[in-house]
């Protein structure tokens, strides 16, 4: 396994990392795409970890910074991700009306 940062992450969110299976003998599938987790606290101050699929959080990501205005290519620049993923992810957006 690996962790890793996401490429929007901001030391404010605290233990936010996506984990990837680098060799994963026996699994493959759903079973080894990567995950985002994240600790929060809420209200009443109970930590408690969340997850979702990391390409769940890179599209919704996407999709915010292309309702702010940018361009596919500038959110590829901005995540620090390869211009065709981002264009693939935008696309993915516009299908799920995400973005208008």
């Amino acid at each position: 396994m690996a962790l890793r940062r996401p490429a929007d992450y901001q030391p404010k969110d605290g233990a936010r990392f996506e984990v990837h299976f680098e060799k994963a003998c026996g699994l493959f599938g759903e079973a080894v795409e990567p995950i985002e987790a994240h600790l929060e606290t809420d209200a009443v101050g109970v930590s408690r970890w969340t997850w979702r699929a990391a390409h769940l959080g890179r599209l919704e990501r996407v999709a915010e910074l292309l309702r702010e205005g940018l361009k596919p290519h500038q959110v590829a620049q901005e995540l620090g991700m390869a211009r065709s993923y981002c264009y693939r992810l935008s696309q993915r957006a516009r299908e799920r009306g995400l973005v208008q």
